[in-house]
């Protein structure tokens, strides 16, 4: 009674092996049933590889951290009791960050004032 309600089933619409999307009297080889089955295992096995890996790798939102290391916590101590500079800070935080950082410029000397005026007091 049912099987003449299931496409594709013996005395069913489209008559053996025939479904609603593949006209009467067309026969599909064997092996394109394995291409078909391959690819939605395939589909399958994608998605369950995108979900693995976005629930595997936690984005947060923000600024990348950096890792903490006993240096580096010494050396914001250092700088936040102000024993060290700023440039000494930024340089030695670099060096251990194994960032390459240019050295600072050396400040530009003054303008020297011509012979005849008086200096700036």
């Amino acid at each position: 009674m049912f099987r003449r309600l299931i496409p594709g089933a013996p005395g069913g619409p489209g008559g053996p092996g025939q479904g609603p999307l593949r006209p009467r009297g067309v026969v599909v080889p064997w092996w394109i049933h394995l291409v078909e089955i391959a690819i939605i295992g395939a589909v399958i096995l994608l998605v369950v590889l995108i979900i693995f890996w976005a629930l595997r790798s936690p984005r947060v939102m923000g600024p990348p951290r950096t890792m903490v290391t006993p240096a580096l916590t010494e050396l914001d101590l250092r700088y936040a009791r102000g024993e060290i500079d700023h440039a000494d800070y930024a340089t030695r935080r670099a060096n251990l960050l194994g960032l390459a950082q240019a050295p600072p410029a050396e400040p530009a000397p003054a303008a020297e004032s011509p012979p005849g005026d008086p200096p700036n007091t």
